[in-house]
Protein backbone atom coordinates (compact mmCIF):
# COMPACT_ATOMS: atom_id res chain seq x y z
CA UNK A 1 0.00 0.00 0.00
CA UNK A 2 1.37 3.74 -0.33
CA UNK A 3 1.14 6.45 1.60
CA UNK A 4 -0.87 9.43 0.10
CA UNK A 5 2.09 11.52 -0.33
CA UNK A 6 3.21 9.00 -3.13
CA UNK A 7 5.89 6.90 -0.84
CA UNK A 8 5.76 3.50 -0.66
CA UNK A 9 5.06 1.77 2.76
CA UNK A 10 7.48 -0.45 4.62
CA UNK A 11 5.87 -4.09 4.97
CA UNK A 12 9.55 -5.02 7.02
CA UNK A 13 11.06 -7.12 3.86
CA UNK A 14 13.55 -6.49 2.25
CA UNK A 15 13.61 -4.00 -0.48
CA UNK A 16 9.59 -3.06 0.56
CA UNK A 17 11.03 0.24 0.43
CA UNK A 18 11.36 0.97 -2.84
CA UNK A 19 14.92 1.47 -2.26
CA UNK A 20 17.16 -1.66 -4.10
CA UNK A 21 19.08 -3.98 -1.62
CA UNK A 22 23.03 -4.46 -2.13
CA UNK A 23 22.92 -7.90 -3.97
CA UNK A 24 25.32 -9.79 -6.42
CA UNK A 25 24.25 -7.33 -9.38
CA UNK A 26 24.75 -4.09 -7.61
CA UNK A 27 27.88 -5.06 -6.25
CA UNK A 28 29.64 -5.50 -9.62
CA UNK A 29 28.60 -1.84 -10.40
CA UNK A 30 31.96 0.75 -9.54
CA UNK A 31 30.69 3.38 -7.34
CA UNK A 32 29.56 6.74 -9.06
CA UNK A 33 31.66 9.49 -9.14
CA UNK A 34 31.45 12.11 -6.35
CA UNK A 35 28.68 14.86 -8.10
CA UNK A 36 28.70 18.56 -7.25
CA UNK A 37 26.06 17.66 -4.43
CA UNK A 38 28.94 15.10 -2.69
CA UNK A 39 31.49 18.41 -2.53
CA UNK A 40 30.30 19.17 0.99
CA UNK A 41 31.16 15.79 2.51
CA UNK A 42 34.64 15.11 4.69
CA UNK A 43 37.23 12.51 3.81
CA UNK A 44 37.54 10.14 6.85
CA UNK A 45 40.97 9.27 7.74
CA UNK A 46 44.17 10.66 9.10
CA UNK A 47 44.76 14.63 9.26
CA UNK A 48 47.16 15.57 7.35
CA UNK A 49 49.42 18.43 8.23
CA UNK A 50 50.83 21.14 5.54
CA UNK A 51 54.41 20.48 6.42
CA UNK A 52 56.59 18.05 9.10
CA UNK A 53 58.53 20.70 10.66
CA UNK A 54 59.22 21.96 14.31
CA UNK A 55 56.41 23.18 16.61
CA UNK A 56 55.63 26.76 17.35
CA UNK A 57 57.72 27.66 14.42
CA UNK A 58 61.34 27.28 15.78
CA UNK A 59 64.37 26.48 13.05
CA UNK A 60 66.09 23.19 12.94
CA UNK A 61 68.97 23.26 14.77
CA UNK A 62 72.13 23.23 12.59
CA UNK A 63 74.04 20.24 11.52
CA UNK A 64 76.41 19.10 13.72
CA UNK A 65 79.87 19.53 11.33
CA UNK A 66 82.09 16.25 10.45
CA UNK A 67 85.37 15.54 11.70
CA UNK A 68 87.95 16.26 9.44
CA UNK A 69 90.41 13.87 10.60
CA UNK A 70 87.87 10.95 11.48
CA UNK A 71 87.75 11.21 7.16
CA UNK A 72 90.94 11.44 6.53
CA UNK A 73 91.42 8.19 8.76
CA UNK A 74 89.15 6.06 6.94
CA UNK A 75 90.82 7.60 3.70
CA UNK A 76 94.24 6.71 4.55
CA UNK A 77 93.41 3.46 6.32
CA UNK A 78 91.68 2.61 2.54
CA UNK A 79 94.46 3.53 0.40
CA UNK A 80 97.04 1.85 2.70
CA UNK A 81 94.84 -1.61 1.59
CA UNK A 82 95.33 -0.51 -2.40
CA UNK A 83 99.15 0.59 -2.36
CA UNK A 84 101.06 -0.05 1.28
CA UNK A 85 99.69 -2.22 3.90
CA UNK A 86 102.48 -0.56 6.05
CA UNK A 87 100.62 2.59 6.26
CA UNK A 88 97.83 1.52 8.63
CA UNK A 89 99.52 2.64 11.05
CA UNK A 90 99.20 6.64 10.18
CA UNK A 91 95.40 5.19 9.95
CA UNK A 92 95.23 3.86 12.97
CA UNK A 93 96.77 6.58 14.79
CA UNK A 94 94.52 9.43 12.68
CA UNK A 95 91.99 7.54 13.62
CA UNK A 96 92.15 7.57 17.47
CA UNK A 97 93.21 10.72 17.28
CA UNK A 98 89.78 12.12 15.52
CA UNK A 99 87.69 9.83 17.87
CA UNK A 100 89.50 12.17 20.97
CA UNK A 101 88.50 14.87 19.52
CA UNK A 102 84.93 14.08 18.79
CA UNK A 103 84.33 13.03 22.61
CA UNK A 104 85.82 16.89 23.71
CA UNK A 105 84.32 18.61 20.43
CA UNK A 106 80.77 16.84 20.18
CA UNK A 107 81.15 16.56 15.94
CA UNK A 108 80.29 13.85 14.43
CA UNK A 109 82.20 10.99 12.39
CA UNK A 110 83.29 8.24 15.25
CA UNK A 111 81.91 5.98 13.05
CA UNK A 112 84.65 7.19 10.18
CA UNK A 113 87.11 7.16 13.13
CA UNK A 114 86.67 3.81 14.13
CA UNK A 115 86.08 2.23 10.55
CA UNK A 116 89.66 4.20 9.94
CA UNK A 117 91.15 2.35 13.13
CA UNK A 118 89.84 -1.10 12.17
CA UNK A 119 90.94 -1.01 8.41
CA UNK A 120 93.95 0.35 9.77
CA UNK A 121 94.81 -2.52 11.82
CA UNK A 122 93.47 -4.93 9.05
CA UNK A 123 95.78 -3.68 7.32
CA UNK A 124 98.77 -3.45 9.46
CA UNK A 125 97.85 -7.09 10.02
CA UNK A 126 97.65 -7.79 6.03
CA UNK A 127 101.66 -6.62 5.98
CA UNK A 128 102.48 -8.48 9.21
CA UNK A 129 101.22 -11.61 7.11
CA UNK A 130 102.91 -10.82 4.21
CA UNK A 131 106.37 -10.64 6.09
CA UNK A 132 106.08 -13.53 7.57
CA UNK A 133 104.88 -15.02 4.64
CA UNK A 134 108.52 -13.46 3.02
CA UNK A 135 110.99 -14.84 5.74
CA UNK A 136 109.78 -18.42 5.06
CA UNK A 137 109.70 -18.15 1.40
CA UNK A 138 113.15 -16.88 1.21
CA UNK A 139 114.67 -18.99 4.67
CA UNK A 140 112.92 -22.30 2.41
CA UNK A 141 115.37 -21.32 -0.38
CA UNK A 142 118.36 -20.70 1.98
CA UNK A 143 118.05 -23.87 3.80
CA UNK A 144 117.73 -25.42 0.48
CA UNK A 145 121.12 -23.87 -1.02
CA UNK A 146 122.71 -24.28 2.12
CA UNK A 147 122.15 -27.53 2.00
CA UNK A 148 122.66 -28.24 -1.32
CA UNK A 149 125.96 -26.50 -1.35
CA UNK A 150 126.68 -28.50 1.76
CA UNK A 151 126.93 -32.47 0.23
CA UNK A 152 128.71 -30.65 -2.75
CA UNK A 153 125.81 -31.39 -5.38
Amino acid sequence: MDKPDGEPTATGAPGATGIPTPGPASLDKPAPPPGPADSGRTVSGPARTSWPGPALGRPFPPPRPTNTTAVTALVVALVSLATCPLVGGVAVYLGNRARTEIRSTGEQGDGLALAGVIVGWCAIGISALFLLFMVAYFGFFAIMFGAMFATGV
